[in-house]
C-alpha cells in the first residue's frame, strides 16, 4: 500500500513521493468501550474484543489482535474507555501498552456514537483524548462515527457547530463507520485503511 511523503522542488513547491506500508498499528478509543470492541470486531471481521465482564485492571482490559487486512500486516489495540483512566498510573499503562506492542506506525480511532450525541459531548470526549494521549497524537488521530442511523434529527446542525473545532483538533479527519460486526463492509474497512495512509503520510511530515 503507497502512502505519501513529500520534498520541495527548487521553485518551493511540493511534491510527492510514494512509501510503502507493510505494517501498522491502529488503536482504539473512546468513551464506551462496547463501542470500541464492536469497532474492533468489524475491524477484524470476528469477535476478537468482548466489552462485558471487564477485569479490573487496566493492564487486564488492554487488548490486541494481529491480523492481514488490505495486504498489510495489522495490530488492533483496543484500550479501556476512558472512565476506566483516571489515574497518572493507568494512563502511564497504556501508553506503555501501546508503544511497546507492534509496529511503531500507529494511527488512533477515535470512536464517538451519535446516538444521543450533542456538540459539547464531541468536544469533551475530544478534549478528554487530548489530555490523555497529549496534543502530538491529534496529528495522527481519526474520529469515527457509529450508529449513523440512530443520529438525533439534529445531527447535521451538530455537526456544523463542531466543525471548526474538529478541523482545528484532528483537521476534520472525520468517518460514518457502520461497526456492527454482522453488516461488515469490507469496502468500508478499505475505505478506512486508505484514511489511515493518507495520516500516517501526512504526520511523517510534521
Amino acid at each position: 500500500i503507497e502512502g505519501t511523503n513529500s520534498g520541495k522542488t527548487s521553485k518551493g513547491h511540493k511534491h510527492y513521493f510514494s512509501v510503502w506500508i507493510t505494517e501498522l498499528k491502529l488503536v482504539l478509543t473512546g468513551r464506551c468501550g462496547e463501542e470500541t470492541s464492536s469497532t474492533g470486531n468489524t475491524l477484524s471481521g470476528k469477535q476478537a474484543f468482548y466489552s462485558s465482564e471487564q477485569p479490573s485492571s487496566v493492564t487486564a482490559r488492554l487488548d490486541s489482535v494481529d491480523m492481514k487486512l488490505d495486504n498489510l500486516e495489522v495490530k488492533i489495540i483496543n484500550t479501556p474507555e476512558f472512565s476506566e483512566l483516571t489515574t497518572k498510573e493507568e494512563i502511564k499503562e497504556t501508553l506503555n501498552y501501546i508503544r511497546c506492542s507492534g509496529p511503531a506506525l500507529h494511527v488512533f480511532l477515535l470512536v464517538i456514537s451519535l446516538k444521543n450525541i450533542t456538540a459539547d459531548l464531541i468536544r469533551t470526549t475530544v478534549q478528554r483524548f487530548e489530555s490523555i494521549f497529549q496534543n502530538k497524537a491529534l496529528r495522527r488521530t481519526m474520529i469515527l462515527f457509529t450508529h449513523q442511523d440512530q443520529t438525533e434529527p439534529d445531527i447535521q446542525e451538530i455537526m456544523q457547530k463542531v466543525q471548526q473545532f474538529l478541523t482545528e483538533k484532528v483537521g476534520n479527519r472525520c468517518l460514518v463507520f457502520n461497526n456492527r460486526l454482522e453488516d461488515r463492509d469490507p469496502q468500508r474497512v478499505s475505505d478506512l485503511l486508505r484514511q489511515v495512509k493518507k495520516i500516517l503520510g501526512a504526520a511523517e511530515l510534521k
